[in-house]
């Protein structure tokens, strides 16, 4: 959707829209505004010119058309005087005929222009592909330019397979007098005949070409040294001053049509004698025969429906699903809170976001669901539910999300963290908490367990909410004992039960075992184990 308006700086900068006229096409253009000021007016001269200057250069504009098309008004304006008419009578038909053939001109090429620029304008990426290859191709190198370009020495490898390729015959000497003697041409010599091997390892293309992903380019070409100071300026034109301009474009050629149409309806001067001056009316057969000839130049070649490929789509498609360049390390949590209170569970998380991205929030057993969600104490706009945990759209910088809701109905409940924070606080008085260290990091899942009092079960009602029976976590531990020079102890530990949740146990050492490795955390003889939910296995290995 972008235009280099010009360049300054390099010596030259390919096809700018500046670069792009020449002499020739300011010549064209003027001429066509002088013929239009004088057939309809300065009005209509001035709409034709800011046009064209728009739009000569713009892919399926009217631009030479207008030529035509003003030459064919002017002629027959010509052919209504009473000189013409009764010097050449026939010039009246021919006139009224290329009359005929310019307005169906102009309206072909104007119903054609008109979509194509409204749609390259609104949607730039569906501009067609001769549009975008028009200046590279105006800067590709002419035959002439490569055969005057001097050919490389052949490789060795290239001889020997010269040798091997059966050799032309060396052409007789011209050159008068010369009998039977012979002189070899240097441009002979480095002919070769054409060899029948091929390259294993050469890429031929085959099936449709694919895409390389760039748009419109712009060369920069310098005649000498550049020097570290020296600057270059390139002037652009954003995508939304293309849509405007490509509304302007519109509205100064149907300007342009009413104005000179309008005038060409009353063009015919009124004539005494109309018998013999005024045109008469034009046969419709040949002006159908050049419609269809127009329509015919402009048709549109049929396309399969198999292409674009689904690769290719499904290719586009991650180009515009790509991450941003700060991707997997965008979004981070400095730290974390969990209080439990009379008034429910309350879960504080603290973001760091350097770009807009939808941040994981903490998940709860038991299909818990928070009440409410804020980010930076206002009720969150974007939520998502996707994995299993929530997510909450955040912009970039930092942020405060803060979950509330009511207790969990069972005695027990873990919270996962799909967004591990570095460090995390718990306040749940009456609660034994696991998946927590001393020094405050937390496991993918921290556990809370009712602390129950001697006789308190049995007094305390059964919640109403309840509707299924929660059981303990059903676990099966392997140990493989490894001893050779170093004694080690291959741990593997399988739940057995539903694996919904997220679960925390501690497993047991053996004397003098040392749990290797990150994978699981030892502290008091014991190796906390965490499952997150959807996990079935466990394993690490210890050394004895």
């Amino acid at each position: 959707g972008w235009t280099v308006l010009a360049a300054s700086g390099p010596d030259a900068a390919g096809r700018t829209w500046v670069g792009r006229f020449t002499l020739l096409d300011l010549f064209l253009i003027l001429l066509a505004s002088v013929v239009a000021l004088r057939l309809a007016g300065t009005a209509a001269g001035t709409a034709v010119l800011l046009f064209l200057v728009l739009a000569y250069h713009q892919p399926d504009a009217p631009g030479l058309v207008w030529l035509f098309f003003l030459a064919a008004l002017a002629l027959y304006r010509l052919a209504g005087t009473r000189a013409v008419a009764e010097r050449a009578p026939w010039f009246g038909r021919l006139a009224s005929l290329l009359r005929l053939c310019g307005w169906l001109a102009i309206l072909t090429t104007t119903a054609i222009f008109i979509p194509r620029e409204i749609r390259t304008g609104l949607h730039p990426q569906l501009e067609s592909h001769a549009q975008r290859m028009a200046p590279l191709l105006a800067m590709a190198p002419t035959e002439g330019d490569n055969a005057a370009a001097e050919a490389p020495e052949p490789s060795p490898a290239g001889d020997e397979k010269a040798l091997m390729a059966p050799q032309a015959p060396p052409r007789p000497a011209a050159g008068p007098g010369r009998g039977a003697r012979s002189a070899p041409a240097p441009a002979v010599a480095k002919e070769k005949a054409p060899s029948l091997d091929f390259d294993p390892e050469a890429l031929i293309q085959t099936g449709p070409g694919l895409p390389d992903w760039s748009f419109h380019t712009l060369r920069l070409s310098f005649d000498g040294p550049v020097s570290r100071d020296q600057t270059i300026r390139l002037w652009l034109v954003p995508p939304w001053a293309n849509l405007i301009l490509a509304f302007v474009r519109c509205a100064l050629l149907l300007a342009a049509l009413l104005l000179v149409g309008g005038r060409d309806r009353r063009a015919p001067p009124a004539d005494p004698a109309p018998d013999r001056t005024s045109p008469p009316p034009a046969n419709p057969v040949p002006a159908a025969l050049v419609a269809a000839v127009l329509l015919g130049c402009f048709a549109v070649p049929a396309r399969a429906q198999d292409f674009p490929p689904s690769g290719m789509l499904e290719q586009y498609k991650a180009r515009l699903t790509e991450p941003a360049p700060c991707f997997p390390s965008c979004l981070g949590s400095p730290g974390a809170a969990v209080a439990i209170s009379g008034a429910g569970l309350r879960i504080e998380v603290h973001l760091d976001a350097l770009t807009r991205i939808a941040a994981p929030l903490p998940r709860v057993s038991d299909g818990w669901r928070p009440v409410s969600v804020t980010v930076d104490d206002t009720p969150a706009k974007g939520l998502l539910r996707a994995d299993g945990a929530p997510h909450v759209l955040v912009s970039r910088g930092t942020h405060r999300v803060v979950l509330t809701g009511p207790l969990p109905a069972p005695d027990s409940f873990a919270v996962d963290w799909p967004l591990l924070p570095r460090t995390l606080t718990v306040t749940a008085p009456g609660y034994q908490v696991r998946g927590l260290s001393a020094d405050g990091v937390p496991e993918r899942a921290v556990r809370l367990d009712r602390l129950e009092k001697p006789g308190t079960r049995e007094n305390r009602p059964v919640p109403a909410q309840i509707a299924t029976i929660r059981f303990a976590p059903f676990l099966s531990v392997s140990r493989t004992l490894e001893l050779g020079l170093e004694w080690s102890v291959l741990t593997e530990v399988a739940r057995l039960s539903p694996a919904g949740e997220a679960v925390v146990v501690e497993i047991p050492l053996l004397p003098g075992e040392s749990v290797l490795g990150e994978t699981v955390r030892a502290a008091d003889g014991k190796a906390l184990a965490t499952f997150e939910p959807g996990q079935e296995t466990l394993s690490w290995r210890s050394r004895l």
